[in-house]
């Protein structure tokens, strides 16, 4: 059986710069096809913006008691670590652009956030980050920034699972159906008599 995984990827511009999943395969098919996170896009985006533009980074990894190990010192060995095909775009300096959107203009370096089911896109978006740190991409804030954002994206969805749990429920006790039968159903349906009950 084939496992599912919910992806999210950190691009600037097509380089790569973090990815993480974790596993889809816990939540109900309610969940799973119609993954919506659009609500929770924004503040993603603004922890991003504050994340990728801070002065100092935790770039030291302690290896032992005595060894300490600084990842932007060794840099082009972390480079070696990526995907052959992010490997070339990793040492290009990124540039700041400027956009007009809806008469106001943004500047800074420009990133992609992109939210995946296994190869699939859910979501993706553009953002622009002022005072780009580099430094960055060999730390241990990136880590853990984005593992924040994984957290934060599965409590959001287990949140929704739980909601379509209690759906499913009224659908089958007000309604005598089975839950191959709810599973069958076109959203606009569902909503319908969902709408129905309240």
């Amino acid at each position: 059986m084939q496992e599912n995984v919910f992806k999210i990827s950190l691009f600037q511009e097509n380089n790569l710069i973090c990815e993480r999943g974790f596993d889809a395969d816990i939540f109900s098919p309610s969940v799973k096809s119609p993954v919506d996170i659009r609500n929770i896009l924004p503040s993603i985006i603004s922890r991003l913006q504050r994340g990728l533009s801070k002065k100092e980074y935790y770039t030291e990894f302690e290896v032992g008691e005595e060894l300490v190990y600084d990842m932007y010192e060794y840099r082009n060995e972390m480079i070696e670590l990526y995907p052959k095909k992010y490997q070339s775009l990793m040492n290009v300096i990124p540039q700041v652009k400027k956009q007009v959107i809806e008469n106001k203009t943004i500047s800074g370096v420009e990133f992609k956030f992109s939210f995946f089911v296994n190869e699939n896109l859910i979501v993706e978006r553009l953002f622009y980050v002022q005072g780009y740190n580099e430094e960055v991409k060999y730390s241990m804030d990136i880590y853990f920034m984005i593992n924040d954002i994984c957290s934060q994206i599965f409590t959001y969805l287990k949140k929704c699972d739980i909601g379509y749990i209690w759906e499913d429920y009224d659908l089958i006790n007000s309604y005598n159906m089975t839950i191959q039968q709810i599973r069958e159903l076109l959203p606009s349906k569902r909503n319908d008599l969902l709408r129905k009950l309240r």
